[in-house]
């Protein structure tokens, strides 16, 4: 199973860092959601994103302490300078691309499911979300504490989407009276 996200900065809008999430490369799975009409198909193709929506926000992992020292090294020069970055960021004068909580915040709660006329799409409008989930762009700390990213999460689920799609084109066929 493939999956593509989309690049976090080609998506900003007015400071709102976005991707999106699109799966390819379930051969078996495409060729039958193929033979089915339409209809069948969106509902097959909402269950499923449905279905990886919530597995991306069932996965959160326990806490776990972890420094920054023991993922970088060395967290700051000095401690003046860590003092100073503190202040800094306090005041407003320097930024981070991202709201800094000191929790997970509102990750889970960004997460949204657009339908097009060609595709259903899984994303979140969060700016720290591409640092968390991102394959290129998470964060090293986070990762440590044991944020797994989209790519992981879909391949973990990969073998549920079969009974999924099964599930969504049964429901789906029965719904329009031809089964």
């Amino acid at each position: 199973m493939g999956w593509m996200m989309a690049d976090p900065f080609l998506g900003k809008r007015a400071g709102d860092a976005q991707f999106n999430i699109r799966i390819s490369g379930v051969e078996q799975l495409q060729a039958k959601l193929a033979k089915l009409g339409p209809a069948v198909r969106r509902e097959c193709e909402i269950a499923v994103a449905n279905y990886l929506l919530l597995q991306i926000i069932k996965d959160v992992p326990p806490y776990k302490k972890v420094t920054r020292r023991s993922v970088y090294g060395v967290p700051f020069a000095s401690a003046k300078q860590r003092r100073w970055f503190f202040w800094a960021l306090s005041t407003g004068q320097i930024d981070v691309p991202y709201r800094r909580r000191g929790k997970h915040g509102g990750i889970a709660t960004q997460w949204h499911i657009q339908q097009t006329k060609n595709a259903v799409w899984i994303y979140n409008d969060d700016p720290a979300a591409t640092y968390v989930y991102d394959d290129i762009w998470q964060n090293k700390l986070i990762g440590r504490i044991g944020w797994r990213t989209i790519s992981a999460i879909v391949q973990a689920k990969t073998a549920n989407l079969k009974a999924v799609v099964d599930r969504a084109a049964k429901k789906a066929i029965k719904k329009q009276g031809l089964s």
